[in-house]
């Protein structure tokens, strides 16, 4: 990449940033890392619970060990199958319905109170068809939102 002018690397999305290290070691062009600004935010915000909303694989992974300093709360096996299943529907079908958005609502807020998380993460690009600032009664960081405003900074200078 770097040999056909490539300046940076990114790689949007969070399942392959389980070998982001060996990625930054092994890049002779800058990577931006994606726990890099979740780390940020997290620590400016003084939380310390999460629970994480995404694929199995990225909810079951030691993956959100990158996240710095907090507790990862993991939800009940169900909640899992369920979190991975609506997640999986929504990269298929490239939109999200109320019924999804209103059921993974009423599964945030069981993790809030049931397990005292202090926010949900959503650590998956396609949780973007349910949730924004406008339409989410729960706390929630967005590591896909905080990765694309690190890159565009970090390409702005």
């Amino acid at each position: 990449m770097k040999a056909a002018g490539a300046e940076i690397v990114a790689v949007p999305a969070v399942m392959p940033h389980m070998c982001v290290r060996e990625l930054m070691a092994a890049s002779p062009l800058p990577v931006f890392n994606i726990f890099e600004p979740l780390v940020r935010e997290l620590k400016t915000r003084a939380i310390r619970r999460i629970a994480v909303f995404g694929t199995r694989f990225v909810i079951e992974s030691a993956l959100f060990g990158f996240a710095g300093d907090v507790e990862i709360i993991y939800p009940r096996a169900d909640e899992v199958d369920f979190i991975h299943r609506t997640y999986m529907e929504l990269a298929q079908q490239g939109k999200g319905t109320r019924k999804q958005h209103n059921e993974l609502t009423a599964l945030a807020h069981t993790l809030l109170e049931r397990d005292s998380v202090d926010t949900i993460v959503l650590a998956g690009t396609d949780l973007v068809l349910l949730f924004n600032e406008t339409n989410t009664s729960f706390p929630f960081v967005d590591c896909a939102a905080l990765h694309i405003a690190a890159i565009t900074n970090g390409l702005l200078g």
